[in-house]
């Protein structure tokens, strides 16, 4: 993505790609410096790769939806410095959670 949309984008609170079409690759590094985001929802789409350490700088996201898409490895530790993350929704990916600071929730259980 390009840096100009980064720019454009600062000061939304909502960012919603769900079963959006987006180009083969991962998530940009970049959404971790959209500081006013409260939600942040990447699930069914064609992004994959590991999830960026950067998106532990959303201090004020509470809620983080990655699932049903391809993302590889674990959910960064960086996420535990988000003191209202109080949703995080990785169900039906190969990802997996060791920061046991974390409160995860399975959207079958929902």
């Amino acid at each position: 993505m390009s840096s100009c949309l980064f720019v454009a984008l600062f000061g939304i609170h909502d960012l919603s790609l769900l079963y959006t079409w987006w180009p083969t690759g991962s998530i940009p590094s970049e959404l971790g410096s959209l500081t006013n985001l409260s939600i942040l929802e990447l699930t069914e789409n064609n992004i994959d790769g590991t999830i960026p350490p950067e998106l532990g700088s959303l201090a004020s996201l509470n809620t983080l939806s990655l699932a049903l898409s391809s993302y590889t490895g674990s959910i960064p530790s960086t996420l535990c410095g988000i003191s209202g993350l109080s949703q995080l929704v990785y169900e039906s990916t190969p990802l997996t959670c060791y920061a046991a600071c974390l409160t995860v929730t399975d959207a079958d259980s929902n």
